[in-house]
């Protein structure tokens, strides 16, 4: 079984995932519904991009369990992603590569437009910025991953 499918079967995940539903987006910056369907999306093109990426499926199902609980926080009244990163071993998500380091993916006022995809070079943590890989593709001279967002 995937980490999505247990995480989706935690009780307490499974309960604050319903929670979503209530949870409204900002029209100008989503075009789901509710941050349940926006999880939901991200946690598919997280998906969409490990295969991309060439990831291992561990790495692809890991992806897929932090775009459904990347907004989790908001069932909490927060758009802080922090409160998201709190709540991560209630779903038995403990990995410290997650759970210790704070909230690096959010370095300016909490957000990003930017997000991670796993880092296959040795010197690097395992996970690395899509801007930086782009970067890194362009100076190669390969090609560079779509980006979206919804």
């Amino acid at each position: 079984m995937n980490t999505p499918t247990i995480l989706r079967e935690h009780p307490r995940f499974a309960a604050d995932f319903e929670r979503l539903r209530a949870v409204t987006l900002n029209p100008a910056r989503h075009t789901a519904p509710n941050a349940h369907a926006h999880s939901l999306w991200v946690a598919s093109r997280a998906g969409e991009l490990a295969i991309l990426h060439d990831c291992t499926p561990d790495e692809a199902s890991t992806l897929e369990a932090l775009g459904l609980v990347h907004d989790i926080g908001k069932i909490h009244g927060t758009t802080a992603p922090a409160k998201s990163v709190e709540l991560l071993p209630d779903y038995g998500i403990d990995d410290p590569r997650f759970v210790d380091r704070g909230c690096p993916w959010f370095p300016d006022r909490g957000e990003t437009s930017n997000f991670l995809v796993p880092s296959r070079r040795e010197e690097e943590p395992y996970f690395c910025y899509v801007d930086d890989e782009q970067r890194r593709r362009r100076e190669k001279g390969g090609v560079s991953p779509m980006r979206s967002r919804n």
